[in-house]
């Protein structure tokens, strides 16, 4: 470094009541950069009266970096000059200056290249002037900003009033921008601010936040930022936010309470929401990594043995982090494949206990209402469900589960659920309440029903063709009520009734240890009063074994049908409709009218088959 200068004479620092100004001319050079202070000094005894013009010239921060032992953002080709002048004891800067060439800044912000840019401050009382032009990943990159005065950069007006700002900045095809006022200095209080934002892609921005951001494309954005009464570090709201997109819009009010425990609370609502469209979206993003779950010899069953019900740990600290009030209404919402209409949710977090309650839309069929309750604030958390849906139509509700089955009609389907644990398989294996779902008067497709009955056939040795040929069988009814305590799932009621088949069963499922053991006794309408085969299924989730009730056999009317090995299964009696008590019992009340019970069906059977029913 070296340094040059010259002042006025020595004499004149010894004369406190001298009026001549006092010259001095210092210059200092340093690698790559060049400072230059001239002015004059009215009391130099005291620094004050001073009236300076600096002049600086930067090629290479480096040695700049070095002698101020910070870091200093890879700038080049820095041009500055200001004026500096005290005026009533105070500084004020006025002519400032600042003009800043091509400069790679990718240490800083990845991708991030300044073409040039440029900052005037004319006077202490006249607006800062802010342009820059560059590229970020080879994208167009401009920016301008109008800001406060110099003047309000005094801490005793920034304690007061806080800083005015009217920014902007595009970026290839999208622009954010902000206009209003800063915070005081001190507390971050009285900020208010308009905030806007048209984005093509929003992964662009990435660099800026330096970290992923999830792919979302032609969103606009809209709001008015506020902070807390004690200033930003209570918090921020935004009540009148508007968020629009091609998956949906959203708008209302959100404010984020920091102290003294994170709280957000929302009110939104909206035409339109396609979180199926958001879902394919962000497939593989993750804004927060999960914690590692525990390791594999926590697991209760071991992880080489999968479990058909999954036992991946979810986390549930997100629920003890911050409390959260929602309520949100949409016209329509899309999740699951399935079109919900007229929305309305109100969530309530604190403490760890999630609410959801009430939660209701319309659903193809009729309406549908959800109460869930989580309760992480214990050890082991503790879910609860409740479902209520009178009318729902099954053909949306298998495209949801991306099944291909060609099956009609309108399902009623009610829960009352309590598990606990960290995982599907720990909420099964839990699982207290019951589950009932009802069908009366729907179709389904021959082609779903004869590899369903094939099992039987062959089990029963009866020929593979016996039962359903091509076309379209009528469900009169499908009733299904499951009691559960502590994981073991009791077949309260079950019943299926198609044109040529009936089948009810018991039996219970251990869905802790995935075991099953259920008795059917399908009813096979074919030739006369048709046939009955009793039978069981026994074994795992994954590997259950259908085989003939023998025990079942005894007590049974033994006029029928013989098969192989003198197997002789019985004749179907005639009884009364089963449909009305099992669908009393699925749907937990007094069982409504169906249609009277169906005569044996006329269909001819094979000519091969005939004389098997004689």
């Amino acid at each position: 470094m070296q340094v040059t200068g010259q002042t006025g004479p020595l004499m004149r620092l010894l004369d406190p009541d001298a009026t001549t100004p006092w010259s001095v001319y210092l210059h200092t050079a340093l690698p790559g950069a060049r400072i230059t202070l001239a002015g004059s000094l009215r009391r130099p005894q005291r620094a004050a009266g001073y009236d300076m013009l600096v002049d600086a010239s930067i090629t290479d921060p480096t040695a700049l970096a070095a002698l101020l032992g910070l870091p200093v953002p890879p700038l080049r080709g820095i041009v500055a000059s200001a004026r500096l002048a005290d005026v009533d004891g105070r500084p004020v800067v006025s002519a400032g200056s600042v003009l800043i060439g091509s400069s790679n800044l990718d240490g800083f912000v990845r991708g991030l290249r300044l073409d040039r840019a440029r900052i005037a401050a004319p006077g202490p009382d006249q607006p800062v002037q802010v342009e820059l032009q560059g590229t970020l990943n080879d994208q167009p990159l401009q920016a301008s900003a109008t800001l406060g005065t110099l003047a309000m950069l005094q801490p005793a007006l920034l304690r007061r009033g806080g800083f005015m700002v009217d920014a902007s900045a595009t970026l290839a095809d999208s622009r954010v921008a902000a206009k209003g006022r800063l915070g005081r200095l001190d507390s971050g209080a009285g900020m208010d601010l308009l905030v806007s934002a048209r984005i093509r892609d929003l992964t662009a921005f990435a660099p800026f936040v330096d970290r992923a951001l999830p792919p979302l494309h032609d969103l606009s954005f809209s709001g008015h930022l506020t902070d807390g009464p004690g200033g930003y570090a209570d918090g921020l709201s935004m009540p009148d936010m508007v968020l629009r997109m091609p998956e949906g819009d959203l708008e209302g009010s959100v404010q984020i309470s920091l102290a003294p425990r994170p709280t957000t609370t929302a009110r939104l609502r909206g035409a339109r929401l396609d979180l199926d469209a958001l879902r394919a979206l962000l497939a593989d993003y993750t804004l927060v990594p999960l914690p590692p779950g525990p390791p594999p010899a926590a697991l209760p069953i071991p992880r080489t043995v999968r479990p058909a019900i999954p036992d991946d740990p979810v986390d549930f600290s997100v629920l003890t982090r911050g409390d959260a009030d929602v309520t949100l209404d949409l016209g329509e919402l899309r999740a699951l494949h399935l079109p919900f209409k007229d929305v309305a949710a109100s969530l309530a977090l604190k403490d760890g206990r999630l609410l959801a309650d009430p939660v209701q839309a319309q659903l193809p069929g009729g309406p549908v209402a959800l109460r869930l309750a989580v309760d992480a604030h214990g050890a082991v958390p503790r879910l609860a469900l409740r479902l209520h849906a009178p009318g729902l139509s099954v053909r949306p509700l298998l495209d949801a589960l991306d099944r291909t089955e060609d099956i009609t009609g309108t399902m009623e389907l009610n829960a009352d659920l309590h598990a606990e644990g960290r995982s599907p398989h720990a909420w099964a294996g839990s699982a207290t309440g019951h589950l009932g779902a009802a069908l009366v008067d729907g179709a389904i497709d021959n082609a779903v029903l004869t590899p369903l009955f094939s099992g039987v056939l062959r089990v029963a040795r009866l020929p593979p063709d016996l039962m359903f040929g091509p076309g379209r069988s009528r469900l009169r009814c499908v009733a299904l009520r499951v009691d559960s305590a502590g994981g073991i799932a009791t077949l309260s009621s079950f019943l299926l009734d198609a044109d040529r088949a009936l089948v009810p069963a018991t039996g219970t499922l251990h869905l802790g240890d995935e075991t099953v053991d259920i008795r059917l006794r399908p009813t096979l309408r074919v030739g006369g009063p048709g046939i009955v085969v009793p039978l069981t299924l026994r074994g795992s989730f994954r590997s259950p074994v259908l085989a003939i009730d023998r025990g079942g056999l005894v007590g049974e009317a033994l006029s029928g049908l013989s098969v192989g090995k003198g197997l002789r299964l019985p004749a179907a009696p005639a009884g009364p409709d089963a449909c009305g008590p099992a669908l009393a019992l699925a749907r937990g009340a007094a069982a409504s009218a169906v249609a009277p019970a169906p005569p044996t069906p006329s269909v001819p059977l094979p000519p091969t088959l005939r004389g098997l029913f004689r």
